[in-house]
């Protein structure tokens, strides 16, 4: 197991469990229930349930319950209790009187506080151990000019034929050769696997630092346009149904779907020639040759992946020439952190979607493989 990756999940612990005050929160959660006004007055118990219910939505959608199965493998995590369904229950339950709402939501958040702090405690220990390894992985693992990174795939029609993972496998390391080739001038080596993560089919390696960090930003792009594209399907629904059936209005919106989709191929396209144009200022050697293409296949394999729910991650990074005098480990935290806020909206906005349409959303490219296959 990589320790870059396994610290990796534990900074995604203490984001969405510490940093976010979710322990904090659900201590004086427990502190408004021991209140006598609080215990007969349903409306305040509502709200408390329904936010309760709304920071643990968050927590799911960021993959939290994986990577506690991992960084804990012997003991059951608070994401094992199933807490949300049964505070939704409760919420739902529309004869459920006063004191019955409060016992059964008392009892809830009893058991939640008791085993987050177990989980905090339990993460501190392993974090302690871990610790005593980061320096010795910053020289093997990640050398002075190296970035790591990992592709987390959960796509199901990628993981769950050998030939289909080789094959993407393959197309991602074509991609990263390409991508080198369009930022950087000096030959790309062969990419370094540093793992296959037990567990989970996650591929971490090592990549030139600054082709790893511009990948990292071209991706974000991808994921801000996909987020648009969610946020719209999420709403398109019921814009529709307004339209009372009008003919033009409904075709409309099914262009504006179609532009939407493709516009995360587009701005990953524009942004990677723009990336190769920066570099080529500062490096003259930087080829042009097949600059259109390059940028067409890399573009396209990225939108493919985001789309279909595949994930990049930035494990760790040294600072790079153009950033040196920053602090490196802040500017990495927060890079690292903000694609994690992607990913967690993402879920969370195809969480709200129809099934029908998240086979929809990754079907053309289903479709693609199956042809060349």
């Amino acid at each position: 197991m990589n320790i870059s990756s396994l610290i990796d999940k534990i900074d995604l612990f203490e984001e969405q469990v510490v940093d976010s005050g979710f322990v904090r929160d659900i201590d004086a959660y427990g502190t408004a229930l021991g209140q006598a006004e609080t215990q007969s007055n349903l409306v305040a118990l509502k709200a408390i349930a329904e936010k309760l219910r709304s920071a643990l939505v968050g927590i799911e959608a960021s993959g939290l319950s994986n990577a506690l199965d991992i960084l804990l493998p012997n003991a059951k995590a608070f994401t094992d209790l199933d807490v949300r369904t049964e505070i939704e229950e409760l919420l739902n339950d529309p004869s459920v009187d006063t004191a019955t709402f409060f016992s059964r939501l008392n009892e809830i958040l009893g058991r939640l506080r008791t085993q987050v702090k177990s989980d905090v405690n339990n993460v501190s220990q392993v974090k302690d151990v871990f610790k005593t390894y980061i320096p010795e992985e910053d020289t093997s693992g990640s050398e002075a000019d190296k970035a790591v990174l990992s592709i987390i795939l959960k796509d199901l029609e990628t993981i769950r034929s050998l030939k289909k993972f080789a094959k993407v496998l393959e197309r991602w390391n074509r991609t990263l050769l390409l991508y080198h080739q369009l930022v950087k001038s000096e030959p790309p080596e062969d990419i370094e696997l540093i793992a296959v993560q037990n567990g989970s089919i996650d591929v971490v390696f090592n990549l030139d630092v600054k082709v790893g960090l511009d990948l990292t930003q071209l991706v974000m792009i991808g994921l801000n346009a996909l987020t648009a594209y969610l946020l719209y399907k999420s709403k398109v629904r019921d814009i529709v149904e307004g339209f009372g059936g009008n003919k033009k209005l409904i075709e409309m919106e099914a262009e504006r779907e179609k532009l939407m989709l493709e516009n995360i191929q587009e701005v990953i396209e524009k942004r990677a020639l723009e990336q190769h144009k920066t570099r080529k200022k500062e490096d003259r050697t930087l080829s042009n040759e097949g600059v259109t293409t390059k940028v067409q296949q890399i573009s396209k394999t990225l939108a493919e992946q985001l789309i279909k729910g595949n994930e990049v991650k930035l494990l760790s990074a040294p600072s790079d020439d153009e950033h040196s005098g920053e602090d490196e480990t802040t500017e990495t935290t927060d890079t690292r952190r903000e694609l994690r806020r992607y990913y967690t909206e993402i879920n969370e906005l195809k969480q709200k979607l129809d099934p029908a349409d998240v086979k929809l959303l990754t079907e053309r490219y289903s479709e693609e493989d199956a042809e060349k296959s």
